[in-house]
């Protein structure tokens, strides 16, 4: 910090909580007193299709289960990392059942939301 910024931080520690608070809201600052505007939520349609799943999501859906089961100590997140290595390690002969179910719900998905934009 420059000796500038030592000097106003100083001023600035000696006052007051009602002090700051006005300085603070002629600048424009948040902590005690000026309200931030609030971000608008976008409202989602509830017709739009959601999107497709994918090949690593089908594996996650078929595996879990098994996983949970022969490591029932583990917590969610362990579980997802030991699925998500297996899924690396695995050859694309062993991830084409997942990869054909995610191209078919790719399709139907596409479907979906052309018929949706209509």
């Amino acid at each position: 910090m420059s000796k500038t910024q030592d000097k106003i931080k100083k001023k600035f520690e000696k006052l007051t909580k009602e002090e700051k608070d006005e300085l603070l809201n002629e600048l424009g600052g948040v902590p005690g007193g000026a309200e931030k505007p609030k971000k608008v939520k976008k409202v989602r349609d509830p017709n739009k299709p959601k999107k497709a799943m994918t090949p690593y999501l089908f594996y996650t859906q078929d595996r879990r289960s098994a996983v949970v089961a022969q490591n029932p100590d583990m917590g969610p997140r362990d579980v997802m990392k030991q699925m998500g290595s297996e899924w690396r390690s695995m050859d694309a002969t062993e991830k084409a059942p997942y990869e054909v179910k995610g191209e078919t719900a790719k399709a139907r998905q596409k479907i979906a939301m052309d018929a949706y934009k209509k």
